[in-house]
């Protein structure tokens, strides 16, 4: 299931297509990351390139740009992986009572954030928080329309 709501995520996060990539991008993966398998290359509308992989039992989407420079990991996260700083920060927030659907830490050059979806029946937010746990943003988002279909109704039970 984990694995499926990963494809399903990189494909609508980086709607790219598979691509064919120069030696350095290869080679600048292998050196950031020796031990990726199940690579998975994606060619940017903006002119890098994503590759998708796993590095051991995490799932990460590393960012290059076109020469091989590192430009951002994202790292999903299971729950007990969100850092205690982030959860302590939710905890306090207006948002404590909303569960946590996603979390992914992304990394980038100078510093690290923290991307959490959050959401209740009603609503959804994506928060962003830095590294010390402060929230930079709380973006609300459309629910899913998924969400109305699990429920049945009398009529479809007969």
């Amino acid at each position: 299931m984990r694995s499926l709501l990963l494809l399903a995520f990189v494909l609508m996060q980086f709607v790219a297509i598979a691509a064919d990539v120069p030696a350095a991008l290869e080679n600048a993966l292998k050196t950031k990351f020796p031990s990726a398998t199940d690579v998975e290359w994606y060619d940017e509308y903006d002119g890098s390139f994503s590759a998708f992989f796993f590095d051991g039992e995490d799932s990460k989407i590393a960012k290059f740009d076109a020469s091989g420079s590192w430009l951002e990991t994202r790292i999903y996260l299971d729950q007990e992986q969100i850092p205690q700083t982030i959860m302590k920060a939710i905890q306090k927030s207006k948002y404590a009572d909303f569960t946590i659907s996603t979390a992914i830490k992304i990394e980038l050059p100078a510093i690290s954030q923290y991307e959490i979806n959050a959401e209740t029946k009603e609503k959804a937010y994506l928060l962003m928080f830095d590294e010390k746990g402060i929230l930079l943003s709380a973006t609300e988002e459309p629910k899913d329309v998924l969400d109305d279909e699990d429920e049945t109704s009398p009529d479809e039970d007969e």
